[in-house]
C-alpha cells in the first residue's frame, strides 16, 4: 500500500509505502541500531528534537526552529546555543 498527500493546487505525492505484513518487534533492531549509530543516519550527523502538537508538530533541529500548523510552515533561525536551549526548554521541556 502506498500513502500519498497532496496539497492544495499540487499533484498527489507518495509518502510511504507498507505492506500488512505483521512483524516482531526485534525485527526492527538491525534499522534501529543504524539510526543510532550510523554515520549515515540523519539522527547522528545533528541534533533533532520532534513532536507532534494538536494541529502539527515542532521540530528542534541544530539552530533551526520548525513550526507546522496545517499547511502552514515556518522555520526560524535560532542566532546561539543560548537560544538552542531557550527553545529546547520552551518547546520541549528539557533543560540542559
Amino acid at each position: 500500500m502506498i500513502v500519498q498527500r497532496a496539497k492544495p493546487g499540487e499533484f498527489w505525492k507518495s509518502q510511504y509505502q507498507f505492506t500488512l505484513t505483521p512483524y516482531q518487534l526485534e525485527d526492527f533492531a538491525p534499522r534501529c541500531r543504524f539510526h543510532q549509530t550510523s554515520p549515515e543516519s540523519h539522527f547522528t550527523q545533528q541534533r533533532i528534537c520532534s513532536l507532534p502538537t494538536k494541529d502539527g508538530r515542532i521540530t528542534l533541529s541544530d539552530l533551526k526552529l520548525i513550526r507546522t500548523v496545517g499547511q502552514t510552515r515556518e522555520e526560524h533561525t535560532l542566532q546561539n546555543e543560548d537560544e538552542w536551549h531557550a527553545a529546547l526548554a520552551q518547546y520541549f521541556g528539557v533543560r540542559l
